[in-house]
């Protein structure tokens, strides 16, 4: 369930929820607040919203991994954990932001208003995003060898591996080049991100009986 829930929070947050902002209201490229808040609208803060799902998938996730994991495997699946508590925290203050404050202030536009929405590439929200990201990236490789035991438990632990290389850059690309969550490669790398993510939680999802459990468990 926890799998079936970051799947379908990354579908809705990600790819659905920005066609649906664009289709109608889009943002024009960020330039100052004035422009922002000419622009803005409710609908804008969807994908925040949806974002809670994929949030909560995240945090259910570490926790199943903590409480079913091989006790050999608890030093890892506890720091994972405190990680997935950081990413949680992180991220659920940047969608309150996004969801709760920014629509509170728009309309006065305050001139701190560019360092709090997402709709500009070098604000502090990005931050708050891809550094929370980074950390459950961490998450997810502590837990990744849990799986393991048969083809499929391998691809699953090899993408929670690979999440956390992703996670790490996109937060180190975001710190060290102005604006790189709107340029190509930031936006490549946010769609490599959600693949990533679907297909391995997708492949845990759809396992049946307990099936990836028991295999993984063996391979312990």
């Amino acid at each position: 369930m926890s799998a079936a829930t970051i799947v379908a929070g990354a579908l809705l947050s990600g790819p659905i929820a920005v066609l649906i902002v664009v289709a109608v209201a889009p943002q024009p490229a960020w330039t100052d607040v004035d422009a922002f808040a000419r622009s803005y609208s409710p609908i804008q803060a969807l994908p925040y919203l949806l974002g809670y799902i994929l949030l909560g998938g995240f945090v259910m996730f570490a926790a199943v991994c903590h409480a079913l994991g091989d006790s050999s495997m608890r030093l890892r699946t506890t720091a994972a954990l405190v990680f997935t508590g950081v990413y949680a925290a992180l991220v659920f203050t940047n969608y309150t932001i996004q969801l709760g404050y920014v629509p509170r202030i728009v309309a006065e536009r305050p001139s701190f208003l560019g360092a709090l929405t997402m709709s500009n590439p070098a604000s502090f929200a990005w931050f708050l995003e891809m550094f929370g990201y980074a950390a459950m990236g961490v998450a997810t490789w502590l837990v990744a060898p849990l799986f393991g035991g048969s083809r499929r438990g391998t691809l699953v632990r090899a993408l929670l591996m690979a999440n956390v290389v992703v996670s790490i850059v996109g937060a180190a690309c975001t710190a060290a080049f102005d604006g790189w969550v709107f340029s190509t490669s930031g936006f490549a790398s946010f769609a490599g991100w959600n693949i990533l993510v679907i297909v391995c939680f997708a492949t845990i999802a759809v396992s049946r009986d307990g099936a990836l459990a028991a295999e993984s468990r063996a391979h312990l």
